[in-house]
């Protein structure tokens, strides 16, 4: 999915979604696991859902 993509579909969930946190990392240049940035993604996942999903118990 390219960029310009990702963007739009950021701003139709966000505009769809507004009671909700949206939350989509962009990363210049791609974001796929050969781009490298595979930590980057993994990482910003991790915050995401560590913030929204009830701690287990």
């Amino acid at each position: 999915m390219s960029t310009a993509d990702k963007q739009r579909l950021l701003a139709l969930f966000q505009g769809a979604l507004h009671d909700r946190e949206v939350s989509l990392r962009i990363i210049a240049g791609g974001d796929h696991c050969c781009t490298g940035h595979y930590a980057q993604v993994r990482d910003d996942a991790v915050e995401f859902f560590s913030r929204v999903l009830p701690p287990q118990v």
